[in-house]
């Protein structure tokens, strides 16, 4: 990157770096290839949305009139008025803390692990990873990580069904098959919705 911008100046550094950005980005995952596909692997090009909006709003002070880029800075402040057509959905701290209680209050002693059977049908995970969060960070329940190993491990599953599963024991997955539940100990039905399954081996 330096002998990129050593003999450049001006508007050419600004896209030079962008895409240098992008490019190096590229090249690191090439470098250090992945078997799966998470969004968070690509962390590295978030920030080029900000640098192409600075670069854009610069370009419009700079070569047009101030009021249209006064226009532009309003328009992107008004986006967060529209969430439903810019991000995805949005969970509250309240989805999640009933469950965490629950299961804290439950939780004696022992490896424990979960799964969740979100109601989000975009969502093919079973980790439940939100929650888990909120068991370790709030309630302190000492949890296993999401390995396959460590499902085989644990002595107790709580499964947390956002939805309206008929057969828990049948959810399917690497969690499930991974620990194997035999029976349900104990269910319950918390005030956020969510229905909780305490599973055996």
């Amino acid at each position: 990157i330096f002998f990129l911008f050593k003999s450049l100046s001006g508007d050419k550094i600004k896209l030079r770096l962008l895409l240098s950005f992008v490019i190096s980005g590229f090249l690191i995952r090439l470098a250090f290839p992945s078997s799966s596909f998470y969004f968070y692997h690509y962390t590295f090009f978030f920030p080029i949305v900000l640098f192409l909006l600075a670069f854009i709003f610069n370009e419009l002070i700079r070569k047009f009139n101030p009021l249209l880029s006064v226009a532009f800075a309003i328009v992107l402040s008004t986006m967060s008025f529209f969430p439903k057509g810019i991000s995805g959905e949005v969970r509250k701290e309240s989805d999640f803390l009933a469950v965490g209680s629950l299961i804290a209050k439950d939780y004696s002693l022992g490896k424990i692990s979960l799964v969740a059977n979100l109601a989000d049908q975009a969502r093919w995970d079973h980790n439940g990873l939100e929650y888990r969060y909120f068991l370790e960070a709030r309630y302190k329940v000492p949890m296993s990580n999401w390995e396959k190993t460590d499902y085989e491990e644990a002595n107790v599953l709580y499964l947390v069904d956002e939805g309206d599963l008929k057969e828990p024991l049948k959810l399917g997955g690497m969690e499930m098959e991974a620990f194997r539940p035999k029976k349900i100990i104990n269910s319950w039905k918390v005030e956020s919705g969510q229905k909780i399954y305490k599973m055996s081996k």
